[in-house]
């Protein structure tokens, strides 16, 4: 096959050309509209848009969890990108530093990010479970997390393996929000 997965996002990298990208193989009508913003040795970053064509962050997706790519269809041309360009601003905040992080494996570069950078993360577990929260600290193998509820609430703090982190995500309108009730509740 000519045109691998990896050229495919390559190319969504280098022309900002949007892809849908599925990962979730319980529910296949949840997933993520974006270009690549970064690929890594086991995962790939995006710059996410929510169905209404806004900027919604960046997502992290593990390579493994990818099972369905889409490029150039109806719904991308026809819906999203029309509402990208409506919603499109030149001065939007974005997280180039992540780029620059010294490492070569995604979840680690993202991490390493947000920590430095105190940044919202909310994290996507292997066992359905999320959790959203400031890292405190991390190693080679865990993180601390400093976790809030939806609602903006400190409800303790959670360690994480790294091998049970399916997807990190940042600078949404979720993550927004709680760090605006997070704020608020200070």
């Amino acid at each position: 096959m000519k045109n691998t997965l990896i050229e495919c996002f390559e190319e969504s990298k280098e022309k900002e050309s949007i892809i849908s990208i599925f990962d979730e193989k319980d529910n296949i009508g949840n997933f993520h509209v974006g270009y690549v913003k970064e690929i890594f040795e086991n995962s790939i970053l995006i710059q996410s848009y929510n169905k209404y064509g806004m900027t919604d962050g960046l997502i992290l997706i593990r390579l493994v969890d990818i099972f369905k790519v889409e490029k150039e269809t109806e719904y991308l041309m026809k819906r999203m990108m029309p509402a990208i360009k409506y919603h499109y601003s030149s001065d939007e905040k974005q997280l180039d530093f992540v780029t620059t992080s010294q490492f070569n494996d995604g979840i680690q570069s993202l991490i390493d990010c947000c920590k430095n950078n105190n940044i919202l993360i909310s994290i996507k577990l292997i066992y359905s479970d999320y959790v959203t929260g400031y890292i405190i600290e991390y190693d080679d193998e865990n993180l601390l997390i400093k976790t809030y509820s939806e609602y903006g609430v400190y409800v303790g703090n959670t360690f994480i393996k790294y091998e049970d982190i399916l997807s990190i995500a940042c600078d949404r309108q979720e993550e927004r929000i709680i760090s605006l009730l997070i704020n608020r509740n200070k």
